[in-house]
C-alpha cells in the first residue's frame, strides 16, 4: 500500500527468474516518495527453489536423500529468516 501521490515507477526481477550468485529477489522504485512516508508491502513471498544442475557426488556418503535433506533445511532457514525479519510468526 502506497501513500497518496506515490506510484510504482518500476519493478525488476532477474531475467530468467533464477538467482545465480545473487541475493536480490526484486528491485523496485517509487515516484514522489519522501523519507518517513509509510509504505506497506505484502510479506507473502513465494519462491520456487530449483537446482540448475546436479553436481557429481563429492564423497561416498553424498546421496540424493542427503542432498534433499540439506535443501529442506536450507529452505526452512530461508522461510524462518523472512518470518523473523518481517515479524510474521
Amino acid at each position: 500500500m502506497l501513500p497518496d501521490g506515490v506510484t510504482l515507477a518500476y519493478l525488476r526481477v532477474p531475467n530468467d527468474g533464477l538467482l545465480k550468485e545473487q541475493r536480490e529477489v526484486a528491485r523496485f522504485g517509487l515516484t514522489c516518495y519522501r523519507p518517513g512516508m509509510n509504505v506497506k508491502a505484502n510479506p507473502d513471498l513465494m519462491l520456487d527453489i530449483a537446482v540448475d544442475e546436479i553436481p557429481p557426488p563429492c564423497a561416498d556418503n553424498d546421496t540424493l536423500g542427503g542432498r534433499l535433506e540439506t535443501i529442506r533445511v536450507a529452505a526452512s532457514a530461508i522461510v524462518d529468516a523472512f518470518e523473523s525479519a518481517l515479524n510474521v510468526k
